[in-house]
């Protein structure tokens, strides 16, 4: 619950690079080009279409194809049962939502428009690219404390709350800091010099 709180409030970081890319009389413009949230939350993802004549009766957004090599629709996708709607926010605009994210989720999303004209199908590239990870606000908290200068073991609880609240993985090294840096009671410029470290191990993985 946590976790799904944390990743509620943060601000998502978005490029809004628009990416037009078609041939003529065909073509998907969307709105962010590339996304980094929390596991936990929720994201949206825009576009609008174009096409010469007809009527389109699909439209889908996808990030692989099954077996015989067709697209398949995150709503017919296990990885995502439940936790994704299609809405048609106006003529020819569509969104994406995918609720509850998971690191997993992590990939390139493309928006694909079927319609009843023989040939009439177009998928826009390169899509939508959406990072999930658990370790950007602790990224971010310890830089905040370093500008802050807070020291001593104000430093330790902030980080240890942080760690625990996010259940964040695959950063071992940083509870092994913790444990030393308690054990020694180290503060002031040696506190930062290994926040500093820190800061740079959080980046690391982020990347």
């Amino acid at each position: 619950m946590a976790l799904r709180t944390a990743g509620s409030v943060l601000v998502v970081f978005l490029w809004s690079v628009a990416v037009v890319l078609g041939q003529i009389g065909w073509s998907v413009t969307y709105t962010t080009q590339s996304i980094c949230t929390l596991e936990g939350s929720t994201v949206e993802l825009s576009c609008s279409y174009i096409y010469p004549s007809g009527t389109v009766t699909t439209t889908f957004w996808f990030t692989k194809n099954d077996a015989e090599g067709k697209y398949v629709s995150l709503l017919d996708d296990p990885d995502y049962k439940g936790r994704v709607t299609y809405r048609k926010d106006k003529e020819n605009g569509h969104t994406l939502s995918i609720t509850d994210l998971r690191e997993s989720d992590s990939a390139t999303y493309k928006f694909r428009f079927i319609t009843d004209q023989t040939g009439g199908k177009y998928t826009g590239t390169p899509g939508v690219t959406l990072s999930v990870t658990g370790t950007v606000i602790l990224y971010i908290v310890l830089i905040c404390l370093n500008a802050l200068s807070v020291t001593g073991t104000v430093i330790l609880y902030m980080v240890l709350i942080c760690l625990i609240t996010l259940s964040v993985t695959g950063i071992v090294i940083l509870y092994i800091v913790l444990i030393c840096l308690i054990t020694l009671s180290v503060t002031g410029t040696v506190t930062f010099y290994i926040l500093a470290i820190l800061e740079s191990l959080c980046l690391s993985q982020v990347q």
